[in-house]
């Protein structure tokens, strides 16, 4: 049987295919879109396009698009994050992806734009209790569009930090996200670990540099207590300055500084099953536990958008 042999012009179309796919799929690993901060908004907001791990440092000529409009804004971009502006056109549910000229270079992520104005906006700031991933603030954020009126919980949790490099990242962060207008901060839990013990002097000192940060930008927080850790985690959290001994300390705190608190610890050692709102690690929520803190943020929150 004779070999079919294909005719010269299909032979180049073939190749030309080849060699226009192919930096598609080498450049596929320029940026992958972790997640989005945050997963809704408005045109002319801002959304940052994550990788925590970073990437191999993206070329200067990307592009973000929303659906088949791109944004005409990148304000940032380094192997780690790339900022854009919402750009008008694209409404409801569109897909997010970064593109070099006509290659796609990332993969696609889901970004809810809303017609409608929101009219609250909420940093939920800290460590790995606050995010970055999906917690507690996506059913926060869903509670008060029900119950308030269009908010925006906006997931700034890194996990990890203590409340120095929260204290660095924050300044940075509220450049981000425009018109914000009520800060929460839960941070501390790496501190009081007996890995870190970062001494109670030093975690002040952050502290007020982060009330300067926020204090430029016209905003006042609510200071959030840590929860409790379970019996099996307390091996982690037994060197001074422990999460009661830092609770106390930021109770103080705020009072004397007149800052608004919520005392989500108190919240949890009332509730006779509160050892099951945090996972096997005994630190972090479990998915009953992210519901407890979006309630209970929402019972903070709710009365101050009113």
């Amino acid at each position: 049987m004779r070999s079919r042999i294909l005719p010269r012009k299909s032979v180049r179309i073939c190749v030309c295919l080849a060699l226009f796919t192919l930096p598609a799929v080498l450049n596929g690993c320029i940026f992958y879109i972790d997640h989005l901060v945050p997963n809704h908004g408005n045109v002319g907001d801002r959304c940052a396009l994550r990788n925590p791990e970073g990437v191999l440092s993206p070329p200067p000529s990307l592009q973000v698009w929303f659906a088949a409009t791109p944004s005409q804004s990148i304000l940032q971009q380094s192997p780690g994050e790339i900022v854009a502006e919402i750009p008008s056109g694209p409404l409801g549910e569109v897909p997010v992806s970064v593109w070099q000229d006509l290659f796609l270079v990332s993969n696609v992520k889901t970004f809810r734009v809303d017609a409608q104005p929101i009219a609250h906006r909420i940093l939920a700031f800290g460590d790995s209790l606050v995010g970055p991933w999906v917690y507690h603030t996506d059913l926060l954020d869903t509670m008060l569009n029900a119950n308030v009126g269009p908010s925006l919980v906006i997931n700034e949790g890194k996990a990890g930090e203590t409340l120095l490099e929260g204290a660095r990242r924050l300044g940075d962060i509220l450049s981000i996200h425009n018109a914000v207008r009520h800060v929460y901060i839960l941070e501390g839990a790496n501190d009081v670990s007996d890995f870190r013990n970062t001494p109670a002097g030093e975690m002040l000192a952050a502290l007020n540099q982060m009330m300067d940060t926020l204090g430029t930008h016209g905003l006042s927080p609510i200071l959030v207590t840590l929860p409790p850790r379970t019996r099996e985690a307390l091996s982690e959290d037994r060197t001074w300055p422990t999460t009661e001994d830092w609770n106390r300390t930021l109770r103080l705190y705020a009072i004397v500084n007149r800052i608004k608190w919520f005392d989500l610890y108190n919240a949890f050692v009332t509730q006779p099953d509160w050892e099951s709102f945090l996972d096997d690690s005994g630190l972090h929520l479990s998915e009953q536990g992210q519901h407890f803190v979006a309630q209970a943020m929402y019972s903070a929150l709710a009365p101050l958008l009113h």
